[in-house]
């Protein structure tokens, strides 16, 4: 018996690297596995269309991933929002990062060999995966840069193997609490996956509205469960869009969502969580 909603109460918010897709050491080097786009429309066929896809990724690199869908979306921490499927990206007012500070920032992966600057308009990533033994180096040179900024807007997001530049004001949790308040999510349940820490801001947004959360290969204290891997992720939306197709075959009405947290399905519920 499913431990979550029925499907008409339910919506999902779902991270996308290191959560949907497996991480790579450049962002453009992750690649989509077969069938996930299948079953992401299944998924937000079953909610009825209340399914959005929040990443520090910029909108347009998420749609470049799930080519040709173009999924609701909040994109680069929540600085740019999609609210219906196909529609236009808007950005938060006054988040853009000052031309020179990112170019500055940028100049970092060139001093820093190894390294990688993302520019995205509201936030600059610099990812160190690649070298994960210049991180402190690479953060003091951030700090650095911030402290000549002298613009007290501005804080840096630390995730897997990246610090992300942004302004102050807006996260994944605020971009859950904006979708909750729109048609179809308003009145819903937020079921929210993610694996970084980054993602913890939508953890506490969806927890706080009576949800649930659930991280991915690693423990995150509070939340209602843990998946072990992005393949489990994979494997979960995978088995509800089956189950609709076997109700289909035996012309019975599609079952609910079933619960990660049952023993039959590969993440496991957290003590206490």
């Amino acid at each position: 018996m499913s431990l979550l909603p029925s499907s008409q109460q339910l919506c999902l918010f779902l991270d996308v690297d290191g959560t949907l897709v497996d991480l790579a050491a450049r962002p453009e080097d992750v690649s989509v596995p077969l069938g996930l786009i299948d079953d992401l429309v299944a998924a937000a066929d079953r909610v009825g269309g209340a399914l959005a896809l929040i990443s520090g990724r910029s909108i347009a690199s998420i749609d470049r991933l799930f080519k040709p869908l173009r999924f609701r979306a909040a994109g680069v921490h929540g600085a740019e929002l999609r609210r219906v499927n196909d529609g236009p990206t808007e950005m938060a007012e006054i988040v853009s990062l000052p031309a020179d500070l990112r170019a500055r920032l940028c100049n970092l992966a060139d001093v820093f060999p190894g390294t990688l600057a993302e520019d995205k308009k509201a936030s600059v990533a610099l990812h160190y995966r690649g070298r994960p033994d210049l991180r402190d180096e690479l953060m003091q040179a951030i700090a650095a840069e911030l402290v000549r900024e002298a613009d007290p807007t501005l804080v840096v997001l630390p995730g897997h193997f990246v610090f992300d530049v942004k302004r102050k004001g807006y996260n994944k949790g605020t971009a859950l609490a904006s979708f909750m308040r729109m048609p179809p999510f308003k009145g819903r349940t937020p079921l929210v996956i993610g694996d970084d820490v980054t993602d913890e801001y939508a953890f506490r947004a969806a927890l706080r509205l009576g949800g649930y959360a659930f991280s991915v290969a690693r423990q995150v204290p509070g939340v209602t469960g843990l998946f072990e891997s992005p393949t489990e992720v994979r494997e979960w939306l995978k088995r509800q869009r089956l189950d609709v197709e076997e109700a289909q075959a035996r012309k019975e009405e599609a079952p609910d969502f079933l619960s990660p947290e049952l023993g039959e399905l590969p993440a496991r519920r957290i003590a206490g969580g």
